[in-house]
């Protein structure tokens, strides 16, 4: 009776662990796959803000140019007015 009670306690243990590692397995394909898809959405985000990255640049470029031109249509005015006055 007490080897009885005994092996029913280690068939108990061993179903309740193997339940876990079963469980444990499901959580770690569960959460590879969320790191799979956190990858894929982070691969995103940087190639998205690549593209932000290079269109800020080119608009920065196009201010630059905005401003020079009008640093140069400035300094002509004031030269047509210098010769207007005197």
């Amino acid at each position: 009776m007490i080897f009885s009670t005994f092996f029913v306690s280690i068939e108990e243990q061993s179903s309740a662990k193997k339940d876990e590692e079963a469980y444990l397995k499901n959580s770690l394909k569960k959460f590879e796959s969320e790191v799979t898809y956190l990858k894929e959405v982070l691969g995103e985000a940087k190639n998205e803000s690549a593209g932000l990255q290079e269109g800020l640049m080119v608009k920065e470029k196009e201010v630059q140019n905005i401003i020079c031109e009008n640093e140069e249509l400035q300094s002509r005015e004031a030269a047509s007015l210098k010769t207007h006055v005197a």
